[in-house]
Formats: C-alpha cells, sequence, structure tokens
C-alpha cells in the first residue's frame, strides 16, 4: 500500500523535471546571445587576417561615436522589415501558417520566461554581430576583392548567404534573403554599420517581444492544422 501511494508522487516530481529539460528558455537565451556575440571576433579576425583592416584602424572606429542622423536612418530603416514581420503573422497562405508553427511552437517557448534585458542583450548581439561578420567582412571583401564585382552583385550573394544560414522553410529562407539584401543596400548607401546594425538590432527585439506576447494572448487559440482563431469567435478556418 505505501508503495502504491509512493507512485503517483513520484510521477509528479518527473513531469516538471522532463518539461524544464524540454524548453530552459534562460538556457536558449543565453546560448543564443554568446553565439551572436562571438560573430563579432570571428569577423575581427577575418578582417584582420584578410587584411581588410588593422587593430589600429578598429580602435580608431571605435572613438567615433554614431551621429544623430545615423541612428535616426536605423531606426526608420526597421519599418520595411516590421511591415514584412506583419505579413508573416497574418497572411494565411500555407506556407506562412508553417512558418508562424515554428515561431509559435518553438520560438516562443524557449523566450516566452525571458526578461525584456536578455532579450535586448540577444538582440544587439545578432545585430553586432550578423552585420559584422556579412555586411562588414563578407560584403566589403566581395567588393574590394572581386576585380569589379558590381555592388548590385555583392549585395545579392552576401544576402544569400545570409538567407542560407538562417534556412529554417523555404519561405523563411526567402524573407531572410530578402532582408539581407535590403541591410546590405543600407550598408553601402550609408557607408556605415550603424544603421544596418541599428536597424536588425530593433527589428529582432520587437520581433521577439510581438512572439512572446502573441502566444501569452488569450484571445488567439492556435486550432490543429495552423488555423488562427479568436477565442470565442465563430469565424470560420480560412
Amino acid at each position: 500500500m505505501a508503495e502504491n501511494e509512493n507512485n503517483p508522487g513520484a510521477d509528479t516530481d518527473l513531469r516538471p523535471q522532463a518539461t524544464g529539460q524540454r524548453t530552459r528558455p534562460g538556457n536558449f537565451v543565453f546560448f543564443g546571445t554568446l553565439v551572436e556575440s562571438s560573430l563579432v571576433l570571428v569577423a575581427w579576425i577575418l578582417g584582420w587576417l584578410t587584411g581588410l583592416w588593422t587593430w589600429a584602424d578598429l580602435a580608431a572606429g571605435f572613438q567615433q561615436f554614431p551621429s544623430p542622423v545615423s541612428l535616426g536612418v536605423g531606426v526608420l530603416a526597421t519599418l520595411p522589415m516590421l511591415a514584412l514581420l506583419v505579413l508573416v503573422l497574418h497572411a494565411s497562405g500555407r506556407a506562412f501558417v508553417r512558418m508562424r508553427a515554428f515561431l509559435e511552437e518553438t520560438l516562443a517557448p524557449s523566450i516566452r520566461d525571458s526578461s525584456l534585458v536578455a532579450l535586448l542583450g540577444l538582440s544587439l548581439a545578432a545585430g553586432l554581430g550578423e552585420e559584422w561578420l556579412f555586411r562588414g567582412v563578407l560584403q566589403a571583401g566581395l567588393l574590394q576583392w572581386g576585380g569589379g564585382l558590381p555592388v548590385p552583385l555583392a549585395i545579392l550573394i552576401v544576402g544569400i548567404i545570409f538567407g542560407v544560414c538562417h534556412w529554417i522553410t523555404p519561405l523563411y529562407f526567402l524573407l531572410a534573403t530578402i532582408t539581407g539584401i535590403y541591410l546590405g543596400w543600407l550598408y553601402w548607401a550609408t557607408g556605415s554599420l550603424v544603421a544596418p546594425v541599428l536597424a536588425h538590432a530593433l527589428y529582432d527585439f520587437i520581433a521577439l517581444v510581438v512572439i512572446v506576447r502573441r502566444q501569452a494572448d488569450p484571445a488567439v487559440k492556435q486550432y490543429p492544422g495552423g488555423v488562427e482563431e479568436a477565442a470565442g469567435a465563430d469565424a470560420q478556418p480560412e
């Protein structure tokens, strides 16, 4: 009898542990921030080894503060990227439903218990690391060593590489490629990494917050098959 009474308690103790091992949101954000931050170091080393800059050039660059204009451009440059986010969250096509399923079932549970400070840190690390590597090294390197490679072609090549590195679904790849091309153009047009870094980081932060809030919103339910309906509404599946 005592043995039977202990079994339910043992089962109850195991369930929270399994759930914690499955999500571990703090670990995801921590290691994500660590990986993204490491891209900055990778970019610095690659730029130095390939002769894109010297350590003296790098140190001099840190002494230059971003101008209000470059910061303003970076904030405004976020708007087209946010328009894509709105499209992803509301479009009814199968590819969009599949992409939302990943965001809401895989990404959101991994970040839902993270603080705004932690999400901001992850976003800043992604903006700095990815822009310094893809735009500051790969795009600049192609233009320097490409032997007259046209700027649009260099931006396109790096944009496709950026998309491949973000391949989760075919639609995600396409949208990431478009975003990479856009950020590459922004870097070329402004001649500085300030605007693309700020736009990238600000977009990531807003997107992460929206995804978490969207999943937590009781007014929205996710039904089997990826059909979204307002809770208690009589709306028909798309």
